[in-house]
This record gives structure tokens, sequence and C-alpha cells, in this order.
């Protein structure tokens, strides 16, 4: 039986291919740009939250379905009261006070790329009272580093910063089948991942390896589902559509447990994966030797 370990790596993951002309400066360019902080918060959130493009209910599916998204996650997930949840790409925010209540003895790592968006959350997290949610620096490569800094803590103070020991706890033990992440979230985030593949395997890594799952909710690569952007964005925004990003996920050490509808999503699917047994590894690389995928 291969274990993890005895996988071979493959060669480090090149960027995915996307289209340049729509994301002229790289797929997450535009929360990455030296842009005056305030401009881009009223763009996302709005001044006061719930306004802008990532939380307005009549210009986004998600900011309008955040109650149902919560109850596909208490059926489809099964996480418990004690559990962490890891938000990857959690933008301005909008889902930590739900993902915090799903959790009131546990923890969620809100895990974000841009420095605008995370100094933010750290505000949101402090003024929500969120006292059980850290904001963690991701990298293009990996949503949860084992050093990385985080701001706000689990006393909802948005200057402190947690201690990395505390932010890696759920790698402890996750490769021994017990601990780590209970749940990884990413809403509308797969689509802007660079290495998709090298964050998935991370994700593997430092999940639960009896219980957690792995829950992406994207976009439909269907402009006649995605109506609420012009078609021409539909096709050059998303890279791939569902069929890829399941076989990419499937490819680097998941398994697909379900793909729940929610009535309310009408532009996004959602899939929810578990993390492959070590046996389970050992099949898909007989299947396809010489396919064999990074515990990186």
């Amino acid at each position: 039986m291969a274990s993890a370990e005895q996988v071979s790596a493959q060669d480090e993951e090149k960027p995915v291919a996307f289209d340049k002309s729509h994301f002229p400066h790289g797929l997450n360019g535009d929360f990455l740009l030296d842009l005056d902080a305030e401009a881009l918060i009223e763009k996302f959130a709005g001044s006061n939250g719930g306004e802008g493009m990532f939380e307005d209910p009549e210009k986004r599916d998600i900011a309008a379905a955040v109650d149902p998204i919560i109850e596909m996650l208490r059926g489809h997930a099964g996480v418990r009261n004690s559990g962490t949840i890891l938000d990857v790409g959690s933008g301005t925010g909008l889902l930590l006070k739900s993902l915090s209540s799903l959790v009131p003895t546990g923890r969620v790592l809100a895990s974000e790329l841009a420095p605008n968006f995370r100094s933010w959350m750290a505000a949101r997290v402090a003024t929500e009272g969120l006292r059980n949610v850290s904001v963690v620096a991701a990298t293009d490569r990996d949503p949860l580093p084992d050093s990385s800094p985080a701001e706000g803590t689990a006393e909802g103070t948005a200057e402190a910063t947690v201690d990395a020991t505390r932010v890696s706890m759920p790698l402890a033990g996750a490769t021994e089948g017990g601990g780590g992440v209970d749940l990884a979230l990413l809403c509308d985030v797969y689509h802007h991942l660079e290495y998709p593949k090298t964050v998935m395997r991370r994700l593997r890594k430092v999940m639960n390896q009896n219980s957690g799952r792995l829950v992406v909710i994207d976009f439909y690569r269907d402009s006649a589902k995605v109506t609420s952007r012009p078609p021409e964005w539909v096709m050059e925004h998303l890279r791939a559509g569902q069929d890829v990003f399941r076989s990419e996920i499937l490819a680097s050490g998941f398994v697909l447990v379900s793909e729940p509808e929610i009535p309310e999503l009408r532009e996004n699917y959602v899939m929810v994966f578990r993390p492959a047994t070590d046996a389970e590894l050992g099949a898909q690389l007989a299947a396809k030797p010489g396919a064999g995928w990074a515990d990186s």
C-alpha cells in the first residue's frame, strides 16, 4: 500500500493558463495591486459591508444564499461544534460571522492572499466580536503556511497577532488520521487559484484524514446559468468548467462525496470531497503509472 510519503512527487506545478486580456495583472491582480485600500473595500464590500460586489445580495448569488450555504455545510460537511474551519480566500469576510456560529466552541481560520482584505477582515472580526476567528496570511501556493502570521485573535482584537504555532495547530495529527482541519471551504475561489493542484495537496495534508471535508462552490462556465454577468465574462473569467475542476481535485488526493444542490444558487455549483486514503492513492497510481502527485 502506498503512503503519501511514498508517492513520487511531480515536477513543481506551473501556473494555470488563463485569459490575460481579462486578467492583465494576473488572476488575483485586482485584489493585489497597490490600490487605495478604501477604494478597494468600497468596491468589494461597501463602506459598511453588505453593499459591495462581494456582499450585495442583489448582485451576487453567494451573498443572497449565506443561510442556505451554512445549512448545506451542516448537512454535508458534518462539522462539529468544536471543529476547525479553514475559509480559503475569505475576501471581505462575507461568511465569517456565520462560520463562527457554525463552530461555537471551535475556530475559523480566514485565509486570504490580499493584504487589504486581511486588514478589513481583522477590523471586522474585532467589531463583530468573532472571538473564534483568526485572519491568516496566505500565499499563492499555500492557504495555511506553517509560519503564517495572523491578524485578529481569538480575543477578537484587530491589533494583536496570533502566535504561529497556534495558527498551525490544525497540522498536528493530520497526517496520522486525526486532528487537522475539519472543513476547508472555497467559495467562488477555486477559479482564482494559480496553482490549484499544489493548493489542493496542501489542503489534504492539513485536513482531518478521518472526517475532513473539502467544499468547493464556484461558477458554472455557462452563460445560460450565469446571468448576472455578460456572456463573454463567463468564458473569459473562468478558465475551465466544473468537470475540469473536479478532475483536478480528484487527481490531487481527494474523493468526491456529493454534489448537493442549493436552489438559491442559480449560478454556482457545489462539490463536496474527502481526503483519499493511502490505499486509494495507491490504487490511483496503479491505474495510472507515472501520474503520481506531490504531498507538498
